[in-house]
């Protein structure tokens, strides 16, 4: 029986490519670096700030220092807020059915919680969780799997009571190194053809064929 269900944020529960995309261009040309395109830039879509800025300075043959990045990118999303991407189609009533099933419902996700709860409220998504927990409280950010173990301990849940919703070889090696039982579903886009997964979403709404009424539990 699944009582718990994980979720990613960006590109998961919220399409949001296109402000990522713009918050870590302008913090290169803000910092007089080349532009990375936005194939470039969503190629490491998944990891902390931080890695993903390592990973793309490294991709662009750069020698800079990714911390002073990391933290424009991070500040120029905390303050566009508005523009920070939209639902994916059918979140809220996705969500909305899974809560009504008694499902516990949680964002983990390496975004900053400088802007994350703050940016699911004027989603209006934000009530649906029982906890948003971002990179401040993940001990150390996805893929590495601890924060996950620990907080499924604390719920006081087993490994296979919970599914986790994502997008991303990030996600898919967080899941993994939790074992046990736990589920991935994989919301399908043209870059995680590759990703491996226990179900695999067409839309978001198909996440109601996998955890089915019959089979989702209330605490």
């Amino acid at each position: 029986m699944i009582k718990a269900v994980f979720f990613d944020l960006d590109g998961t529960l919220v399409d949001s490519d296109k402000p990522i995309v713009r918050a870590v261009q302008l913090a290169f040309t803000r910092a007089g670096l080349p532009k990375p395109t936005a194939k470039q830039t969503l190629k490491f879509s998944g990891y902390s700030t931080l890695d993903w800025i390592d990973c793309l300075l490294r991709e662009l043959q750069l020698n800079y220092d990714p911390r002073p990045l990391a933290e424009s990118m991070l500040g120029i999303l905390k303050s566009d807020l508005e523009k920070h991407g939209s639902p994916v189609t059918g979140a809220r009533k996705t969500l909305n059915a899974l809560k009504k099933r008694g499902l516990r419902l949680f964002v983990v996700s390496n975004a900053s919680e400088d802007y994350l709860p703050a940016g699911l409220r004027r989603l209006k998504l934000f009530n649906y969780f029982e906890d948003v927990i971002g990179a401040e409280r993940l001990i150390v950010p996805k893929p590495n799997s601890t924060s996950l173990v620990k907080l499924i301990s604390k719920l006081e849940l087993k490994p296979a009571e919970c599914l986790y919703v994502g997008d991303t070889e990030v996600d898919a090696q967080y899941v993994k190194g939790v074992g046990n039982g736990i589920m991935l579903a994989l919301l399908k886009n043209s870059r995680n053809q590759e990703v491996k997964a226990d179900h695999y979403l067409a839309k978001f709404s198909d996440l109601l064929k996998v955890v089915p009424q019959s089979h989702a539990t209330a605490n």
